[in-house]
């Protein structure tokens, strides 16, 4: 019999017996490490007990998946014009050349490359400040468990971007990678900042960096809520676009770990839009959770493991939901 063992923070057990309920498999003993499908998510994933397990799936791809979600090589696997001008930068480095680039009132956002929840987000507007970020603050932030401090990106800092509800905001586009296969899911998280957009108070983390944070409008999904419709077939085009580029310049299959004979998993990318409905790609991130706005109202979870154990051989095609909000891009009819 199929087995499975899950520890996760954002799937509840009523949720997950649910799902299995019909497919005739069974929770795995506590002390079972050999099983069919090992799930794991936030710090779950460092659990080093979990690195004995043997499983024929995993939903953790090995090392190969930082090179593309490190931010400093975004620009290698999404082509212009969906991204920002990024430049790597490491501390030590000279920064001469940056010198030139603070015309018309230019501005930059510093991002550590394996940087999360918005830590270490700082925007610049002159060579002074560049220069006394890396020289003096950036020692005085705490990171909170990043460990790669040494790495940066400098990206150009969007300066027309479109609002939601007078806010700043960008949308979080979850895709699965599975074997040579990519799957996007066609609704998007809307994630705004806590505060009203201007161009000025730079400084100001609650108008100028979208987080999904308390005081971010909320439980809001794209495109059902999203208030300017006359975008919507343009943002998604474009978005069908990116992951072409994506697949493309992607090396596929990734690597596994060594003790799972199988992998898949799930990702985001973080895209803004501009006034005119352009799309730009901030970054791609791993590890990523089932936001509770988005649960309540599509089964990402539930659509995403019915393509990977179907993929596998695990599920036919005749157990799976209904409808699935996944699209396979190389079914992309551009």
């Amino acid at each position: 019999m199929n087995t499975y063992h899950i520890k996760s923070v954002y799937l509840k057990d009523s949720r997950i017996e649910k799902y299995f309920s019909d497919k005739d498999w069974k929770r795995a003993d506590k002390k079972e490490k050999n099983v069919t499908l090992l799930y794991l998510d936030y710090l779950n994933i460092y659990d080093r007990k979990y690195w004995s397990y043997h499983s024929k799936i995993k939903n953790l791809i090995g090392e190969d998946k930082h090179k593309f979600t490190d931010k400093s090589n975004l620009d290698f696997y999404i082509q212009k014009p969906f991204t920002l001008y990024t430049y790597p930068y490491s501390i030590g480095q000279n920064l001469e050349s940056f010198k030139n680039r603070f015309k018309k009132d230019k501005k930059y956002i510093l991002k550590p490359t394996k940087g999360r929840e918005g830590i270490g987000i700082e925007i610049v507007k002159n060579y002074h400040e560049l220069t006394k970020f890396f020289d003096v603050d950036v020692k005085k932030i705490d990171f909170k468990g990043v460990k790669e401090r040494q790495k940066w990106v400098i990206q150009e800092y969007l300066e027309n971007p479109m609002l939601y509800q007078n806010r700043k905001f960008h949308l979080r586009v979850y895709f699965l990678i599975v074997d040579t296969k990519i799957y996007y899911f066609t609704r998007y998280l809307i994630i705004t900042a806590a505060k009203e957009y201007k161009n000025s108070d730079f400084d100001n983390k609650e108008i100028h960096d979208s987080h999904y944070g308390e005081n971010s409008i909320r439980n809001k999904i794209f495109p059902e809520d999203f208030m300017e419709k006359d975008y919507i077939e343009k943002i998604n085009k474009d978005i069908d676009k990116m992951f072409r580029d994506l697949k493309s310049n992607l090396k596929l299959p990734m690597n596994c770990y060594p003790e799972d004979d199988n992998c898949y998993e799930v990702f985001a990318a973080d895209i803004m839009i501009t006034k005119t409905g352009d799309i730009k790609v901030l970054e791609f991130n791993h590890s990523v959770g089932y936001p509770e706005s988005m649960d309540k109202r599509y089964p990402l979870f539930e659509n995403g493991l019915d393509i990977v154990l179907n993929h596998y051989g695990y599920l036919e095609e005749d157990k799976m939901m209904k409808e699935n909000f996944y699209r396979d891009v190389e079914k992309l009819n551009l």
